[in-house]
């Protein structure tokens, strides 16, 4: 018998005291993570939740090592923190204002 289980995508932790408002990192034994600096952020701001969930989708969209490379790479690349103008960055930017 065959139990079909919905497991979640992603997982939200507060981690107060990073640089940004959140990130999202694959975890290679769990879901995807976004740690945000209050889930009550997480929960109010919409541009927020899409740009990060855009990051989980590409985690599983490319897998998980091929998207810490992409994403890493990005910000060497940019040379910035934020890694703004690597498309993996803009491509959560574009989906903030859709």
């Amino acid at each position: 018998m065959n139990i079909a289980v919905n497991k979640p995508r992603y997982k939200v932790a507060e981690f107060k005291w990073q640089v940004g408002s959140a990130i999202t990192l694959p975890m290679f034994f769990s879901v995807p993570v976004v740690f945000t600096k209050s889930k009550a952020q997480w929960y109010s701001d919409g541009k927020l939740r899409k740009h990060e969930l855009t990051h989980v989708e590409q985690i599983y969209r490319y897998g998980k090592a091929r998207y810490l490379f992409f994403h890493l790479w990005g910000r060497i690349k940019a040379r910035n923190i934020w890694g703004i103008g690597h498309w993996i960055e803009d491509d959560a930017y574009a989906a903030e204002e859709k």
